[in-house]
């Protein structure tokens, strides 16, 4: 029904007043004679009066009860709500606690985690919805990375440009790294040039690097190859080339890979079918499971044994 044309409530609760005021005068009127009582008349208005207030009274409690009703129906709703937000609010609290509590026990400092944290609230309060959206997507993907180094693999699909850098920043011992012919074009490239500069400020603060190329023979150690490896040996590292013929059966690495301290290997995996000078990468991995990771170091040390110093060349 159209709202405009809806009756107002205080019309019924009149109309209902003066029908039951009406009814009643007429059921008074044929009740009580005016034969010998001169009161009749006012008799009848008073009684006549009394059911109408009390039915207008009855109209009242009745709407008021419905009211009560309703409040006490939305009370026991919002008291609900309440309790669910409130027990979920404690159960964020609870996990929120639970967290914070594993990292005291970590060996991990926590400050970054809590100045994470920190600047997420900054973000969500600056309400810009791309910074919000590439922030989400940015913890997105650290969170997946710490998961993943749970399971002692991480696999980056395409090329890496933060692991390698991060990792040679972080070694403490030892980079012992193979290259193939298909990384002479690395190096001269922006990363390749960072990560030369890491290595260096590693070998500087007494890391120790070591680097293997690998070549068919020795015709295709040219000036280009010469030069790479005289230019890494001045930067402070080891450096020696060995020959695919000299390599022991079946150590001839598919890829190139890099071991940082003995606990971690870094491989990178070409794209299959690849067939340009520098082939695409399919995948960077990060290999932290004990028995592969040694396995590769024993890797590494059976192609350095084979590998000739730079003066032989």
């Amino acid at each position: 029904m159209d709202r405009s044309r809806q009756i107002s409530p205080l019309v019924v609760k009149v109309l209902i007043t003066l029908i039951v005021g009406g009814l009643t005068y007429l059921v008074t009127n044929g009740l009580i004679s005016e034969d010998g009582n001169p009161n009749a008349e006012a008799s009848r208005l008073i009684i006549t009066i009394f059911f109408a207030g009390a039915a207008m009274i009855v109209q009242y409690m009745a709407e008021f009860d419905h009211r009560l009703q309703d409040v006490d129906r939305h009370m026991t709703d919002n008291s609900e709500q309440m309790k669910d937000t409130v027990h979920e609010g404690f159960k964020d609290i609870n996990e929120a606690t639970r967290v914070f509590g594993a990292l005291q026990t970590h060996p991990l400092p926590t400050e970054g985690v809590v100045q994470l944290v920190q600047n997420v609230a900054d973000i969500r309060a600056a309400g810009s919805s791309l910074i919000s959206d590439f922030a989400r997507r940015e913890i997105d993907r650290v969170a997946t990375l710490m998961r993943e180094l749970k399971a002692d693999q991480v696999e980056y699909e395409g090329e890496d440009r933060d692991w390698m850098l991060g990792l040679t920043r972080c070694a403490a011992h030892s980079i012992d790294a193979i290259s193939t012919e298909v990384d002479l074009l690395f190096w001269p490239s922006e990363l390749g040039r960072r990560y030369l500069t890491a290595q260096r400020e590693a070998a500087r603060r007494g890391v120790s690097v070591r680097r293997l190329f690998i070549v068919d023979d020795r015709d295709s150690v040219d000036d280009r190859v010469r030069d790479q490896c005289w230019g890494q040996r001045e930067l402070g590292f080891e450096v020696r080339v060995a020959f695919k013929k000299n390599l022991p059966l079946g150590a001839d690495p598919m890829y190139g890979f890099i071991v940082f301290d003995q606990t971690v290997s870094y491989e990178v995996v070409p794209e299959d079918g690849a067939r340009s000078e520098v082939p695409s990468v399919a995948a960077t991995r990060l290999v932290l499971r004990e028995d592969r990771v040694a396995n590769r170091v024993e890797r590494v040390e059976e192609l350095w044994e084979v590998g000739v110093e730079l003066e032989e060349l």
